[in-house]
């Protein structure tokens, strides 16, 4: 299994244990993920920390925020695939880009009052796109 994808499916795993704790070898799984990001995109160790920070980041608050990602498999493991397609940057051609794209923008830090106000309507938005996303199928 790719790194990625273990790291992605184990913090999900965790979420959804009460007083869950990090499993042996939590560490190099991440530093895996971030080594593989790192050579997939082009990019330095801290951008491929960021890029898997916000993978893991966004399937850890769609499991929180879209009850078909918990009790739909099909989807959940779509959802999982596109975010990790989009992310490693491999492809930005996903059915759900305009999520993607809205994750990125709540997620860059603000600069002033305006743009916290766009952040919290970009992460608003956000989950609407995902559930939109989910009733297309």
């Amino acid at each position: 299994m790719e790194p990625h994808r273990e790291l992605v499916e184990t913090s999900l795993a965790l979420r959804s244990q009460v007083g869950g704790h990090y499993p042996a070898g939590w560490r190099e799984l991440w530093w895996a993920a971030v080594r593989r990001q790192a050579d997939l995109a082009d990019q330095s160790e801290d951008e491929a920390h960021d890029a898997v920070r916000d993978i893991v980041g966004q399937l850890g608050r769609l499991s929180e925020e879209a009850a078909w990602f918990r009790e739909d498999d099909g989807l959940r493991q779509r959802a999982i695939t596109e975010t990790l397609l989009y992310g490693t940057g491999l492809t930005e051609r996903v059915p759900s880009r305009a999520a993607q794209e809205l994750w990125r923008a709540a997620g860059r830090p603000p600069a002033g009052p305006a743009e916290i106000e766009d952040a919290v309507a970009a992460r608003n938005r956000w989950i609407d796109e995902w559930h939109a996303w989910a009733l297309r199928d």
